[in-house]
């Protein structure tokens, strides 16, 4: 009987332990959003809110990551009842409208009677997944309490119907909405212009009330609504194939980048590559490149360099410019000889009527590919390709 106590003790004692430490990943709440609430008031804690999708890898890595660290988890559910919301499901997207949200994985913390408190968005890693939510904790960094806090606005019947359906109201009736609105600060206002509204009437009126706006409804959530009309502006500046419209954009931009280095409204010299990419002007392209190689503290690596050579290969007829692209891939195959800059090589070569050395590349690419456990079929079908000339030539 007695070597049955010793056993019996030790799994009691485990059980206690494991007990005592608690769950070894963040364990979301199982029920919907007002239930969640509910617990929290209950519990004397806030919700925590992640927003994802199931296309979104930055979410999948943090669910991998962050979120499955026993550290993380401990300090999660000692101040929150934490809810994973899928935003895929139109169920959803009251949601989605109410509190913008636009990036993923986006982060919300609530109070109990449902007050948005803090919002942020983005990847994290465990500790600064960690630092993030003891931000939510700190009152000075919460949003203010009021219009983004609200825990119950009513949105015009245009407003729903329209994001439902995911068509934008006409502009006649946002104008008129608009139009009669004595503040756009208010939580329906900035809604509105978040999602529907774009232009530089709007951009001023960012930049003259962002601080006021930042305040209400966080930094994150401005700087994307700044992008959003950065994007916007860089179309039309490619749409009309207008560099000086793009410059203005950027000028802005730049300034912006100068004071605030941390903000998510994106490079303004992606920008440019893209602008050159799209309106095909090669040689803009490919002095803007070579200027940025020439720099030693240039910021553009092998891939983007690949992916503008490839992208030549494919829609450029310029043999100056194929020149260039070749040598850049020279280049970068040498100092850093990944298959897939290999192959966009060799695609140069064959192109520019170096076969021999373009058939070599392609092999090597092939092998290195296999290699590395990938399938490089383009760098097949180039090889047969060049077999095929080299039959017809004989």
């Amino acid at each position: 009987m007695r070597h049955h106590i010793l056993p019996t003790v030790l799994c009691i004692l485990l059980c206690a332990c494991a007990h005592k430490r608690g769950p070894e990943r963040v364990q979301f709440f199982e029920g919907d959003l007002a239930e969640a609430m509910a617990a929290a008031r209950a519990q004397n804690k806030l919700v925590y809110v992640d927003a994802v999708t199931m296309w979104c890898g930055p979410c999948k890595r943090m669910d991998r990551e962050a979120l499955a660290d026993g550290d993380v988890a401990r300090f999660v559910h000692e101040r929150f009842v934490p809810v994973k919301i899928s935003m895929d499901e139109k169920d959803t997207y009251p949601l989605r409208l109410r509190y913008r949200v636009n990036v993923f994985p986006t982060h919300l913390v609530f109070d109990g009677e449902g007050r948005l408190l803090f919002r942020e968005t983005g990847w994290r890693d465990a500790s600064g997944f960690v630092r993030m939510l003891e931000n939510s904790l700190d009152p000075t960094r919460q949003l203010r309490p009021g219009d983004a806090a609200d825990a119950h606005v009513s949105f015009p019947a245009f407003l729903t119907h329209a994001f439902a359906r995911g068509d934008p109201p006409a502009d006649s009736v946002l104008n008129a909405w608009l139009d009669a609105q004595e503040d756009w600060l208010d939580e329906l206002s900035w809604t509105i212009l978040y999602w529907y509204r774009g232009g530089e009437e709007v951009r001023r009126f960012i930049v003259d009330n962002r601080a006021a706006l930042e305040v209400r409804y966080g930094q994150s959530e401005v700087e994307s609504k700044l992008g959003m009309l950065v994007h916007q502006q860089v179309n039309e500046a490619i749409l009309r194939n207008d560099e000086a419209y793009l410059d203005s954009t950027l000028t802005w931009l730049r300034q912006e980048s100068d004071t605030r280095p941390e903000s998510i409204m994106g490079s303004p010299r992606l920008f440019r590559l893209r602008f050159y990419e799209e309106t095909k002007r090669w040689k803009s392209l490919v002095a803007f490149l070579q200027e940025d190689i020439d720099d030693t503290h240039g910021g553009f690596d092998a891939g983007t360099l690949n992916n503008a050579a490839y992208l030549m290969y494919r829609e450029c007829d310029d043999p100056a410019c194929l020149a260039w692209a070749v040598r850049t891939m020279k280049s970068v195959s040498v100092k850093e000889p990944r298959w897939q800059f290999i192959d966009t090589y060799a695609h140069l070569l064959h192109k520019t009527g170096q076969r021999k050395e373009a058939t070599r590349q392609a092999q090597r690419a092939m092998h290195l590919a296999v290699e590395a456990g990938d399938d490089p079929e383009a760098s097949r079908v180039l090889l047969e390709k060049l077999e095929n000339e080299k039959s017809k030539a004989h």
